[in-house]
């Protein structure tokens, strides 16, 4: 376990009780992965949260606190695209747009989708 990550035990109710080492992941780290995932690539943010829970010893990561970051992440982001910033965290990476609520991130699906397109065009 890292400095800026993490582990609680929470109790899974409808399991008789056991426990879940749960990882709390920081935006910092959080932001780390999502730039590891290649140009014009799209990799789930839960399979990040399991990578990041079995690096951590955890059973599993806290979507919540995840999506909560993603939605920092993509503000800022989306800004930093708007003032052309090489240096902007590619959060579109990991958002899948069929999924409900990507239209309510930072610059909207067709951002998103704008952005991956961007991507691919410059890799070809």
């Amino acid at each position: 376990m890292t400095a800026e990550a993490e582990i609680v035990e929470r109790s899974l109710q409808a399991d008789g009780g056991k426990t879940q080492r749960v990882l709390i992941p920081s935006l910092p780290m959080l932001e780390r992965q999502i730039r590891a995932v290649a140009p014009a690539a799209f990799r789930d943010l839960a399979a990040i949260g399991a990578e990041l829970a079995r690096e951590h010893g955890a059973d599993s990561m806290c979507m919540t606190t995840a999506e909560r970051h993603l939605k920092v992440i993509a503000v800022i982001a989306h800004s930093a695209v708007t003032l052309r910033d090489p240096d902007a965290v590619p959060f579109w990476r990991v958002v899948d747009t069929q999924r409900p609520g990507s239209d309510r991130l930072a610059g909207g699906r067709g951002f998103i989708v704008a952005q991956r397109a961007r991507e691919a065009k410059n890799r070809a």
